[in-house]
């Protein structure tokens, strides 16, 4: 590698020597998303600036870099819903709260539907995906809650959330077994009751319940039953972060391999345009950005020759 040519403020512009990408990672690439999420724009947005578009993966592809694909369930990508504000998309803990639950389109429930890790598992599991899937709710989750720019008793946009008398009439509305719902939600109600969901136990986590629940109601701050109309629907998708975790094979000094593992010379990346491939696929708050800042130094390590 010798240098990249581009167009700047200025017009075109050629910069000899070492190419450092910090270009982030892939989230508003569909193609990229669809190849390393195996998701499709229905089922994936992203809270990032839309100038994070896999540019510096496409780029160093063409001159014979690897990428490295982290399995999407280890990925930090979370649930969330279509919305009316920049871009167009929302998250939040509502779905951690009592009075609602996730269902797919057979109308049944996957997994722990209080915990994104959890979601992400459950809907993305290789060969068992269920996709799509919705957030299901009823009046009392609505007048103590609400969701996303809705406060609690708020009316919903009617384009974005689904609302019907009964959960066999709201499946109608959603394209999902209204009676596979009806007869979920029945389940889920018996043991949220009692605080407990024997099946995917959701209200488990001590996390969720302490920083996604609601502390005042009980038995269990995540648990609550859906049994009071009218109940509400919604499809959901998943948000990328930033943090894409798949991305470009780099070693543990940031320079870029080929395909047989070998470093391209004078190519290296730095952040989330390089795959996780040094640290393991788990995720806390705070890994990417020490990351970045770890292989940066290395990185400028090899390139200045004073230390750094």
């Amino acid at each position: 590698m010798i240098g990249v040519e581009l167009t700047g403020p200025n017009g075109p512009a050629r910069l000899e020597g070492p190419v450092v990408l910090a270009t982030s990672t892939y989230d508003w690439n569909p193609d990229l998303v669809r190849e390393f999420l195996g998701l499709d724009e229905e089922d994936f947005s992203s809270l990032a600036p839309t100038s994070v578009s896999g540019a510096g993966i496409t780029m160093a592809r063409k001159v014979g870099a690897a990428v490295a694909v982290v399995p999407p369930t280890s990925i930090p990508i979370v649930p969330g819903w279509a919305a009316h504000n920049d871009t167009g998309i929302s998250n939040g803990p509502e779905y951690a709260l009592p009075h609602c639950m996730m269902v797919d389109s057979s109308g049944r429930r996957f997994c722990d539907d209080s915990y994104w890790v959890g979601i992400v598992r459950g809907a993305l599991a290789p060969g068992d995906r269920h996709l799509p899937f919705y957030l299901i709710w009823d009046e009392q989750h609505h007048m103590k809650y609400g969701l996303g720019l809705t406060p609690p008793g708020g009316e919903y946009p009617s384009d974005i959330v689904s609302s019907a008398p009964t959960l066999e009439a709201l499946g109608d509305l959603l394209g999902i077994d209204g009676g596979a719902l009806s007869a979920t939600a029945a389940r889920f109600n018996d043991g949220a009751r009692e605080g407990l969901d024997p099946e995917f136990g959701r209200g488990t986590v001590r996390f969720v319940q302490r920083f996604c629940g609601d502390p005042a109601h009980t038995p269990s701050p995540v648990l609550g039953p859906i049994e009071v109309a009218p109940f509400y629907g919604t499809r959901l998708k998943f948000v990328g972060t930033g943090i894409g975790s798949s991305g470009l094979h780099a070693d543990g000094q940031g320079r870029v391999l080929d395909e047989a593992g070998r470093p391209i010379v004078g190519l290296y990346a730095v952040g989330s345009v390089a795959a996780l491939t040094t640290m393991g696929s788990g995720y806390n708050s705070g890994f990417a950005l020490s990351r970045g800042l770890t292989v940066a130094r290395f990185v400028a390590q090899q390139l200045v020759p004073a230390p750094v």
